[in-house]
């Protein structure tokens, strides 16, 4: 029984942050929504100049070099602020 118990709340436990880790990767989503506002699917410098972070990090952030932060390069943003 106790083993049945402590699998139990392990797999609770494992369910409950991989719900966390959708919601915070859907909350990114989101912000990169609301930073594109020209909505063409980058982020320039302009639009990012609200994210201290974002900014700060910029030029590494921009793997590709084109000048703007594609979905996945702000991604690594996120995944970065939460490593932290």
């Amino acid at each position: 029984m106790k083993k049945l118990l402590i699998v139990g709340l392990g797999v609770l436990s494992l369910s409950g942050i991989a719900f966390a880790g959708e919601a915070m990767k859907e909350k990114a989503s989101q912000g990169f929504s609301a930073l594109d506002t020209d909505k063409n699917g980058t982020l320039s410098q302009a639009e990012i100049a609200s994210n201290a972070i974002a900014t700060k990090n910029f030029v590494s952030l921009d793997t590709d070099k084109d000048g703007s932060l594609s979905k996945s390069e702000f991604d690594a943003l996120h995944a970065l602020t939460q490593a932290n």
